[in-house]
C-alpha cells in the first residue's frame, strides 16, 4: 500500500506539471493572437492600396463599401445617404471612403465592375467617382420602391457603358476601348470579391467603418453614430 503511494505521487506530480505547461502554452498563444489583432487594427483592416478613394488618405476613419452596381439597395445608399456622408465627414477630412466590388446580382454587375476598374486605371481616381455616381443615378430610372424586376435585365451592356463614358469623358473615353476583355481588370474585380468573401460579406451594400461592419439596410443616423464612436476613440 505504501509502495503504491510512493509510485503514484510522482505520477500525479508529473501530470499536474504537464497540465500547467499546457495552460501556460495556451495563454501564451492567446496573447500572441491578441497582439496580431491589435497590430492589424493599427494598420489597414482591409488592404485599400490601389483602390478608388474619396477624402484624405490619412483620415481617422476609413469606410470601405462592398457594393454591386446593379443592387437596388446600393443605389439607395449612394443616392440618398452618401451625399450627406460626403458633406459631413468626407469633405471635412474626418473620413475617407473606399469602393470595392462585390458583383453577384446579374452578369452586367460584373461587366460594370470591370468597366469602372478600367476607368480607374486609365483615367484616374476622379473619373472613377464620376462614373460611379452616374451608374447609380440610373437606378432612379430602372427601379422603383415597388418594382425591382429590372434587377435581372441586362442593362449595363458594353454599348451602354461606352456611351456613358463618352458623355462623361469625351475623347478620353477612347482609352477604354476593349477594356472589358482585359484579364488584369477581371482579376482586380475578382480580388475585391475574394476579399469580401474572406470577411464573410454576403449582402450588399456592406460597409466596414474601420473594423465595424454594417450590412444592407443602412440609415444615416446609425452610420453617423458608428463614425462618431470611431472618431472619439
Amino acid at each position: 500500500m505504501k509502495k503504491k503511494q510512493v509510485i503514484i505521487l510522482p505520477i500525479i506530480a508529473l501530470l499536474i506539471m504537464g497540465s500547467l505547461f499546457l495552460v501556460n502554452k495556451a495563454n501564451s498563444s492567446n496573447e500572441k493572437d491578441n497582439e496580431v489583432t491589435e497590430q492589424s487594427s493599427e494598420n489597414n483592416f482591409i488592404d485599400i492600396e490601389n483602390q478608388p478613394i474619396l477624402g484624405e488618405e490619412d483620415a481617422t476613419v476609413t469606410i470601405v463599401e462592398f457594393g454591386d452596381f446593379k443592387c437596388p439597395d446600393c443605389g439607395v445608399f449612394i443616392n440618398d445617404i452618401f451625399p450627406q456622408l460626403k458633406e459631413d465627414y468626407i469633405d471635412t477630412g474626418k473620413v475617407n471612403f473606399v469602393s470595392m466590388h462585390f458583383p453577384f446580382v446579374h452578369e452586367d454587375s460584373t461587366r460594370a465592375a470591370i468597366f469602372t476598374e478600367g476607368v480607374f486605371r486609365e483615367l484616374g481616381n476622379d473619373a472613377f467617382w464620376e462614373i460611379n455616381e452616374q451608374l447609380y443615378q440610373v437606378h432612379q430610372e430602372i427601379y422603383t420602391e415597388d418594382d425591382r424586376s429590372n434587377v435581372r435585365a441586362d442593362i449595363y451592356t458594353e454599348e451602354f457603358l461606352m456611351s456613358m463614358a463618352n458623355d462623361l469623358f469625351g475623347d478620353d473615353a477612347s482609352e477604354l476601348d476593349n477594356i472589358l476583355s482585359d484579364a488584369e481588370l477581371k482579376e482586380e474585380v475578382n480580388r475585391d470579391f475574394q476579399i469580401g468573401e474572406s470577411l464573410e460579406v454576403s449582402k450588399v451594400p456592406t460597409l466596414f467603418v474601420n473594423e465595424k461592419i454594417i450590412v444592407e439596410k443602412i440609415d444615416y443616423e446609425s452610420l453617423k453614430e458608428t463614425i462618431e464612436n470611431e472618431l472619439n476613440k
